[in-house]
């Protein structure tokens, strides 16, 4: 073998081994699925693994999904995850001082229980109080993992005073038992809530685990279940429901809620957070208009408010973007369902 094909067989050796190594390191951590029918848990298994993460669900294991994405995000599965199944999902940090309260807690909420003695922290934005997006950005899931801490000094340096902060700051609830709150001597350094998190729960010699949740839509006592589509979505756009049903954002957890909204905010460019807190004032100067109407006038205010082009086209982007994630047969139970609905308002027969 004469050197110069030594040197070329060499090369592309080293070419073959680069690309096989860069389509790993690529493709690290995306999601794809391609489910008719499997059970829930099925899918679960397969998400943990491409992703590398750990998936709770009260929702039963044997529920068929019909799920078909490839190459996506884990933010993005877990999105069109909760749509398939009509659930909601968040990012969940349990933090105690041991691994076996922990692992307690995560196996009462698979069985769709709230941990006796837990307090969980979450501030989840209402869709109706963020700004919208502009038309040319994709609607694409953020991974709440990667939202920045920005840590503070706080008042008593203490376990559960951190995880407050962090609670106002990043798109993920906090859990712990409520009779912890040991010292912390440092405070954890800021960064992307993945890496802050550990280190205060070393700072406060405890455990903590990163789980994704995966929940069953909650009904609202004598009102129903909620319409699709209201307070639904990932983290960062979820429900202002708590896990007792408490109404967020509201009375005592005002201050809270506009911390959050502030942090939110703060992560955006200097342009885009113009344009949003010019957009968040003039919405905050409506709901203020409505505080000494009468409900008749209150209703139709806010109908008219609803019909303005801008709030039309939020509506049915976000619409669109949750009918692209369904089902085939969540497609076709919503169209007989619109029909359905016509034929009532109309008096005739459904097409």
């Amino acid at each position: 073998m004469t050197r110069n094909r030594l040197i070329l067989l060499l090369t592309v050796f080293v070419l073959m081994v680069g690309n096989f190594i860069y389509n790993i390191w690529w493709h690290r951590g995306l999601i794809t699925i391609h489910s008719k029918k499997d059970p829930l848990s099925k899918v679960i298994r397969q998400i943990e693994r491409q992703g590398h993460v750990t998936l709770a669900t009260n929702i039963d294991p044997s529920t068929p999904v019909n799920m078909w994405v490839n190459e996506v995000t884990l933010a993005d599965a877990m999105e069109t995850l909760s749509v398939v199944t009509e659930s909601r999902w968040r990012l969940a940090y349990l933090v105690a001082g041991d691994q076996s309260a922990i692992r307690g807690a995560i196996g009462t909420l698979t069985s769709g229980q709230k941990p006796e003695g837990w307090k969980t922290v979450y501030y989840p934005l209402n869709p109706m109080m963020t700004p919208a997006r502009g038309e040319e950005q994709e609607e694409v899931p953020v991974d709440p993992r990667k939202d920045p801490w920005n840590v503070k000094p706080v008042k008593e340096p203490t376990a559960q005073a951190y995880l407050e902060q962090a609670a106002r700051s990043v798109a993920a609830s906090f859990m712990f038992p409520e009779n912890w709150n040991p010292t912390v001597k440092s405070p954890p350094k800021s960064g992307p809530i993945t890496s802050s998190l550990p280190r205060l729960a070393s700072a406060a010699r405890g455990k903590y685990e990163e789980v994704f949740l995966l929940q069953k839509r909650q009904q609202r006592a004598g009102r129903g279940e909620r319409p699709e589509g209201e307070g639904e979505g990932g983290p960062r756009f979820a429900s202002n429901d708590d896990e007792g049903g408490r109404r967020r954002g509201f009375g005592r957890d005002n201050e809270a809620m506009q911390e959050r909204l502030q942090a939110e905010l703060d992560k955006m460019s200097a342009e885009r957070r113009a344009a949003a807190e010019k957009e968040l004032n003039a919405r905050k100067a409506f709901f203020d208009s409505l505080r000494d109407l009468t409900d008749d006038q209150r209703n139709a205010k806010i109908q008219q408010f609803m019909n303005q082009p801008e709030n039309q086209n939020r509506m049915d982007n976000a619409q669109a973007n949750r009918d692209a994630r369904s089902s085939p047969d969540q497609r076709a139970g919503r169209a007989d369902g619109y029909l359905s609905n016509k034929a009532a308002m109309t008096g005739g027969a459904k097409p």
